[in-house]
């Protein structure tokens, strides 16, 4: 596929190279309303936009809003947040003091109104997106001797530190 490029990649590489000192120039950043880190990267590729042309502009804002405006929930919050609030629900009022990953996930799959099930490209989340998602809140899966599963006291205490508190 390398090889089959060469045409698109030296007429880029142009452009970069005609075009360096006029994007370096250009001070349009990303619109607010996204992470500070999607914005730092959004920014770069709105540069490059705004320095195409104001067709490429308007494709990138309508990216821009699709990915990082519209994804966001209707309490306009994270995906991560959004899956403690899940995950206490389902441990509330479950006996005992953790729950196997397998079994985490399929619950989070079963639940009405979530998209747990098709959140991947249509496809349901794994137990490693599961546990990279959860690592962001300092919550790891510990490791037994047939699965790994989840303690409720660190999907506790993380909830308590990210979860919104709404009122009942």
């Amino acid at each position: 596929m390398y090889e089959n490029n060469v045409g698109i990649r030296r007429r880029a590489l142009r452009w970069a190279e005609d075009n360096a000192e006029r994007v370096a120039a250009l001070t349009i950043e990303a619109p607010s309303g996204a992470s500070d880190r999607a914005q730092d990267n959004w920014t770069a590729l709105f540069r490059l936009a705004q320095a195409a042309s104001e067709t490429w502009l308007f494709r990138c804002r309508k990216a821009y809003n699709k990915m990082e405006i519209e994804r966001e929930t209707d309490d306009n919050i994270s995906k991560g947040v959004e899956l403690l609030q899940d995950i206490s629900k389902i441990i509330k009022n479950r006996p005992g003091s953790d729950i196997p990953s397998a079994e985490l996930l399929n619950q989070l799959w079963d639940l009405p109104g979530a998209e747990w099930n098709t959140l991947k490209y249509g496809k349901p989340i794994s137990s490693k997106w599961l546990a990279r998602k959860l690592k962001e809140y300092d919550v790891h899966p510990a490791k037994g001797r047939q699965n790994n599963f989840y303690t409720f006291k660190t999907i506790e205490e993380a909830a308590k530190r990210y979860v919104p508190v709404s009122p009942e």
